[in-house]
């Protein structure tokens, strides 16, 4: 989920806090719609950072439950992403963070594509 329906579950745990432990909350990065209206991808350790920081903003929220990659750009090397991920798992993910999950993948994989947890 991204933006708008941030916003809008943010509204709606505002409205109904008790109900959040009864949510599995899921959010992704990855995905970028620039101010002119093209899209990228974009996955280096800052943006990761940056873009959860932002969806917690939205979500009014302290933690998610999963954060995950929605896609990698090919510029930033896969060890990159994950170490930002684990940064995050350590600060602002709750405690029930079960994998580092990378999706949707083009391409060949190679080792560097899974990652011991």
């Amino acid at each position: 989920m991204y933006g708008d329906n941030e916003e809008l579950l943010g509204k709606w745990f505002a409205a109904n806090p008790e109900k959040r432990a009864d949510v599995f909350l899921a959010t992704k990065f990855g995905n970028v719609v620039n101010a002119d209206g093209s899209r990228e991808v974009r996955n280096e350790p800052a943006y990761v950072r940056e873009a959860c920081a932002r969806s917690l903003k939205r979500l009014g929220l302290e933690c998610v439950d999963l954060y995950y990659c929605h896609r990698l750009d090919g510029r930033t090397p896969v060890e990159e992403v994950v170490r930002a991920m684990v940064g995050l798992k350590e600060f602002v993910v709750s405690p029930s963070f079960p994998v580092l999950p990378l999706l949707v993948f083009s391409g060949k994989l190679s080792r560097s594509d899974f990652v011991d947890r």
